[in-house]
């Protein structure tokens, strides 16, 4: 198999100790020793015993926790355990009265380093530490939902779609009728009605519940009666309508960002913000519920867009040095609030092609814009050509609380499982980074330089409904994906994602994480 199932993986030893795991009983340790001398009314005692945490369903192993447990020490006021990874070198740390606590919040795949120190005043001015171990934590593993171990036995997650897909979360302080559903944005199926690329809407029929999934799938979907569709005439800017997200605004309407190359065979960004509030199915101020003639995406028209990103030599919002900004996402605290409020330092990753004036040597690279408060402007290198991190597709962040974020993407070089001649799209492996505001600059936001490098990236594993693992190819065909936290929580994260064998028309599935 190509991805390690780290049921049992636990770590290096640090001093002396040992390793045991049980993957059928969700239990696991790695003991380290250590010693030292303490003052303020005892000596620490050393072994620090680093677990791994059980999931939910006790199967395999949380991908973000740990619990740590020492012997308490004599007089101390109380312990402070810190967790430090290996990449970035950040840190998460918590301070106990007892003698063991939880770790929460670790990055997937990671190796981390466990501390344990004993302070004798609340204050911690003199602490003494009591001894450490290393543990790593698993490789996130995603449940496709359905029956057996094939494409055509997977859920249905809307009649109408097949490709492009992204979605929102309304959360429970929305308008009653929109309250914790998720909505959903794609690419609806080639019809009489809808012709040439496109954008469609579709809407979960309840709230979500991570106990029932049926809130999540299917959606029901507008089939050509909401949404964008290319223009049979391509206009200066709007030509095909390409990838897309849409982002509820704190002000009360929906935005809809899109890819689109226009006249040119130039693709650029562009938006258009609602006209049915927060409903965000209708962007057409016109009598039409639905954006489609080139009238509609003229600067007059129902659907006049803004350019949000363009390229070089554009009049407006020029990415320099760039002949075309393709695929991209915006990414905010959505934990904190499932609507946008445009605050400044909000983020983007849109994709810039190899080659070019700049050079870039992946095929497919993501590079960075931040939010000014009136405008995206990408962050540049001293060269004048964007930042990117070079190597990656499909960009899909995930808020994870507080200025942290992780970001999911396909390695398109990974080729490994592709079918030769097939013009269905192939993403490779599909990776996961993570960003922490606190690394680097401003520690309020999340910069470029934030992000681990792309050779940090870790792995995922994919399963089918029966429990078999996706191999290299079946997993490079997944295309077009969004993760999300549909209840507002981590502990429930799911993914709606497109698969094909390469040979099949693609199908939208529902992916949840096991081992958050």
């Amino acid at each position: 198999m190509r991805h390690l199932m780290r049921l049992g993986l636990l770590g290096i030893v640090a001093g002396c100790g040992g390793i045991s795991a049980d993957p059928g009983t969700g239990t696991g340790s790695v003991t380290g020793t250590g010693t030292g001398t303490g003052s303020g009314g005892g000596v620490p005692l050393g072994g620090v015993t680093v677990e791994l945490v059980a999931s939910a369903d006790g199967t395999r192993f949380s991908s973000t926790a740990v619990k740590v447990s020492w012997p308490a020490s004599e007089g101390a006021d109380h312990s402070r355990v810190t967790a430090t990874e290996s990449v970035g070198g950040t840190s998460v740390v918590a301070d106990t009265k007892t003698a063991e606590v939880k770790l929460a919040g670790l990055k997937s795949s990671t190796a981390y380093s466990v501390s344990v120190e004993t302070c004798f005043d609340a204050g911690c001015s003199a602490p003494v530490a009591l001894g450490s171990a290393n543990t790593t934590t698993p490789e996130e593993v995603w449940h496709l939902q359905g029956t057996g171990a094939g494409i055509s036995q997977l859920a249905n997650v809307v009649s109408d779609g097949n490709a492009k897909i992204w979605g929102i979360w309304y959360g429970p302080d929305a308008p009653p009728s929109l309250a914790g559903r998720v909505q959903l944005y794609y690419g609806m199926l080639q019809s009489m009605s809808v012709m040439g690329q496109n954008l469609g809407v579709g809407l979960a029929s309840s709230a979500a519940d991570a106990k029932d999934l049926s809130t999540l799938i299917p959606l029901t979907g507008t089939a050509g009666k909401a949404g964008l569709i290319s223009p049979t005439a391509a206009g200066a800017l709007i030509g095909s309508i390409m990838t897309g997200q849409a982002v509820p605004l704190a002000s009360g309407k929906m935005r809809l960002y899109f890819e689109t190359n226009g006249s040119d065979s130039h693709a650029r960004i562009a938006s258009i913000d609602s006209v049915d509030g927060l409903v965000g199915q209708d962007f057409n101020a016109g009598a039409s519920t639905i954006c489609k003639e080139t009238a509609d995406y003229a600067p007059a028209g129902g659907c006049a867009p803004t350019v949000v990103l363009g390229v070089d030599g554009d009049a407006v919002q020029p990415v320099a040095r760039v002949a075309n900004v393709r695929q991209f996402k915006i990414a905010y605290p959505t934990l904190d609030s499932w609507a946008w409020d445009e605050a400044p330092g909000t983020f983007m990753f849109f994709t810039i092609d190899k080659g070019g004036q700049c050079g870039y040597l992946g095929f497919a690279n993501q590079a960075y814009a931040v939010w000014s408060g009136t405008a995206w402007e990408p962050v540049l290198r001293e060269d004048g050509c964007p930042k990117a991190i070079e190597g990656l597709q499909a960009p899909a962040p995930v808020h994870l609380g507080g200025v942290r974020y992780k970001l999911y993407g396909g390695d398109p070089s990974d080729k490994t499982g592709a079918l030769m001649g097939s013009k269905l799209p192939f993403l490779g492996p599909k990776l996961v980074l993570y960003g922490d505001g606190a690394s680097t600059g401003d520690a309020k936001v999340v910069e470029f330089d934030d992000w681990e490098s792309r050779t940090s990236a870790r792995g995922t594993t994919f399963l089918w409904p029966d429990g078999t693992e996706l191999d290299a190819g079946e997993e490079g065909y997944i295309d077009d994906f969004v993760f999300m936290t549909p209840t507002g929580t981590t502990a429930f994260q799911v993914a709606y994602v497109v698969i094909t064998d390469g040979k099949v028309i693609p199908r939208p599935a529902l992916a949840v994480l096991l081992n958050p």
